[in-house]
């Protein structure tokens, strides 16, 4: 699950964290996964405390697709609105990031210029959020 993680001041929440894929620090979103019977939005609020210490006023479920054409694993893109620094961040032991506020414009333009590595997700959650628009 990835969150799209805007506050009421129109900042985006990212991480800056280590990709072993393509071997360099990005700014990607928060996120995590899902327990056994977990709600994902539950599991949004936990992840997105623990990695950025925000806490958003409203979390909505707004995508849900396969990882790939070949696997069963579902992602879910989880627009989170309103959202507020409330602690510091508690990331597991083997979690190295770092929370990271951007004015939404300049989310967009990250998001487009293709440095990170759940575009579909950052997507998703812009469009949801009224951000970007259809060209149809």
């Amino acid at each position: 699950m990835a969150i799209v993680a805007l506050t009421a001041d129109d900042q985006a929440v990212l991480v800056r964290q280590y990709r072993p894929g393509p071997d360099k620090v990005l700014l990607e979103l928060p996120g995590g996964l899902v327990e056994a019977n977990e709600p994902v939005t539950v599991a949004a609020a936990r992840e997105l405390l623990e990695e950025t210490g925000y806490q958003a006023g409203s979390l909505e479920v707004v995508m849900q697709t396969y990882l790939a054409a070949y696997a069963t694993h579902v992602r879910h893109a989880v627009l989170a609105r309103g959202c507020r620094k409330v602690a510091e961040p508690g990331p597991d032991e083997a979690e190295f990031i770092e929370p990271v506020t951007l004015p939404v414009g300049h989310y967009i333009q990250h998001v487009l210029g293709g440095q990170l590595t759940d575009a579909d997700m950052a997507l998703a959650g812009l469009v949801a959020a009224g951000l970007l628009t259809s060209a149809c």
